[in-house]
């Protein structure tokens, strides 16, 4: 009897969560990527109608956007990328279809002190016509989408008096009605209007690299967020800390945004610290299981149907796992590549590898790899966009490629 009650327990759970996902992933209208990892924040596209390639892809342009790892945020018909040389950040605006140059705006930014992971960080977002995009110093801008025109600057780390983590500011600009939401340590929202600040946290946490999400607990608005310490609830607009766990990595190193499902969230970070599902309800932070099986470093995974898609280790040896989401069971793990990153597109992953754009299906039967082709050389961490039948792709060294996948 016990196991009967168990296994529907499980299943119980297992339906919960799915019903969830389904709720979380009705996209809005349209097949804009208005924002990192996209208008929702899960890594998922509206856009379903295009063709994978047969024998080699349509590249449809190409461009140079300097050195950086932020990913390309697609509105309107623009393609917007950021990347730094010479001590100067440059946010590029480009025709989404022909690649047309439409305007770049540059500002004074210093990249890292040292060698390594040098760059930009952090995607612009794009909501009401205006451009709202952070730099790794911790200043942020907001600009006329259309044609580059500064609105307004606000040097926000020198303002909330924090410090970023060691290797600079990471997270994205989240749009939340008549705000821009982000994690600094402190999260803050900022007036969209005129970036003054609108509301904090009431709590300093450890900054890190991850953005904020949003998540509804107990019918109230909040923000998710996991930073050096570990994961934490903000709640919209009190700054109140509604609750928060442990979850510590080497370095201080948690990058990869939460998936929400629900008043549940899904947790992972690398240097074999492994992930969680955390349930929230009541304002708890209560951990549902905890395993090693999926270590994501910094790419987050993707939700499809009740399971995960995403890349296990650290840089340098990374493997796609498929991971049940109510159990935290792996299904199978799928190729190795040194670094990759991914996103949704119905039942489609869409993922950067070691410069290699692959298209395979989200089955948790077994990887079954649809096409893949080499387009980017050199370091490719940033996630692939899909947008209106193109997919953008870009490289550290700041080579920007766009394929086309209409089929037209």
């Amino acid at each position: 009897m016990r196991d009967v009650l168990r296994w529907t327990a499980a299943w119980a759970l297992l339906l919960g969560l799915v019903l969830g996902v389904r709720a979380q992933q009705s996209a809005p209208a349209g097949k804009d990527w208005n924002q990192y990892r996209g208008p929702q924040r899960d890594g998922i596209t509206a856009d379903t109608d295009w063709k994978v390639w047969a024998g080699e892809p349509k590249i449809a342009w190409k461009a140079s956007v300097n050195v950086g790892y932020s990913a390309v945020t697609v509105a309107d018909g623009k393609a917007y990328a950021t990347g730094n040389k010479d001590n100067l950040d440059t946010v590029f605006c480009f025709d989404a279809k022909t690649g047309a140059p439409i305007w770049k705006y540059e500002y004074a930014c210093k990249t890292l002190p040292t060698p390594q992971w040098p760059g930009t960080r952090s995607t612009p977002a794009v909501v009401d016509g205006q451009l709202y995009t952070l730099s790794s110093e911790g200043e942020c801008l907001c600009l006329n989408a259309a044609d580059g025109k500064l609105v307004w600057a606000k040097k926000l780390a020198e303002e909330l008096e924090v410090k970023g983590p060691q290797w600079s500011f990471a997270g994205s600009p989240l749009p939340l009605g008549e705000w821009i939401v982000l994690d600094m340590g402190t999260v803050v929202a900022l007036d969209k209007a005129d970036g003054k600040i609108a509301w904090r946290s009431a709590e300093k946490f450890k900054p890190s690299y991850a953005s904020p999400v949003l998540i509804t607990i107990g019918g109230k608005q909040c923000v998710a967020v996991v930073n050096g310490d570990g994961p934490a609830i903000v709640e919209v607009p009190s700054g109140k800390t509604v609750c928060k766990d442990t979850w510590k990595t080497q370095y201080d190193i948690n990058a990869c945004d939460l998936l929400v499902v629900g008043e549940k969230f899904f947790v992972t970070s690398g240097y074999n610290h492994g992930c969680a599902l955390y349930d929230a309800a009541g304002g708890q932070c209560k951990k549902v299981y905890e395993n090693k099986d999926l270590a994501d470093q910094f790419s987050a995974p993707v939700l499809e149907d009740g399971y995960i898609y995403g890349f296990s280790g650290n840089v340098g040896a990374e493997t796609l796992k498929c991971v049940e989401l109510a159990t935290g069971a792996v299904k199978w793990s799928g190729p190795k590549v040194k670094v990759g990153s991914c996103i949704l597109s119905g039942d489609r992953l869409i993922m950067m590898g070691d410069g290699n754009l692959i298209i395979a299906q989200a089955n948790p039967e077994g990887y079954k790899e649809l096409a893949k082709a080499r387009i980017l050389e050199g370091e490719t961490w940033t996630m692939p966009v899909l947008a209106d039948g193109r997919i953008y792709c870009r490289s550290t060294p700041g080579q920007l490629v766009c394929v086309d996948v209409s089929g037209k």
